[in-house]
Parts: structure tokens; sequence; C-alpha cells
């Protein structure tokens, strides 16, 4: 059985409501692929909607950390975005199957 993850179209970090867009494919300005980004300017996170749902959930962890936390380096975004991920694993709140979109 497939799993479609929700398309949520928005989301409140720290007090603010953001805007969440799932383009296809989701490149940087030198044609690099991506999996996510997070625009301050525009309180907008994209998430490449292209991703295994495993991968999407981990994806949407770091980009919300990267809204609430905009002045974190991005090596300790990806370790707690990690750790988060592998927590809600552990406990049984995520029951993503691997690999599915």
């Amino acid at each position: 059985m497939t799993v479609t993850a929700k398309r949520i179209r928005t989301l409140t970090l720290r007090g603010r409501k953001w805007k969440v867009r799932w383009p296809v494919k989701l490149v940087n300005d030198s044609g690099k692929p991506l999996l996510g980004q997070c625009h301050h300017c525009c309180r907008t996170l994209f998430i490449a909607a292209d991703q295994p749902n495993d991968e999407l959930a981990d994806t949407l962890i770091h980009e919300m950390l990267h809204g609430c936390f905009p002045r974190v380096r991005e090596k300790r975004i990806a370790s707690a975005a990690g750790e988060i991920f592998k927590a809600l694993e552990r406990l049984g709140l995520l029951r993503i199957p691997k690999g599915k979109t």
C-alpha cells in the first residue's frame, strides 16, 4: 500500500504563519537539486515533492528548524533535524513506509 503525504499549505512557526510550497523539482540558482529551502523574507518553506515520504518528513523538520532558528548554522540544523526524526520514529509517531511516495 502506498501512503501519500498530505500536502499542507500553511503552518505556524514561533507564532507566525508560514506558507509551504511543494514544487516537484527544487533547484538552487546554479541548478543544483535541493530537498528544501527556507525563505525568511516571505515566510515560505519549499519542500521538493519528489522525495520518498520518509525523506520528505526529515526535510520538512529540517526546514522548519531553519524557519525557527535563522542564525543557526546548517550543520547544527541538519544534526538536530536528524535526531528529532529518529526520536519520532522510535516513539512510533512516524509510521512512514521507507521509500514510498
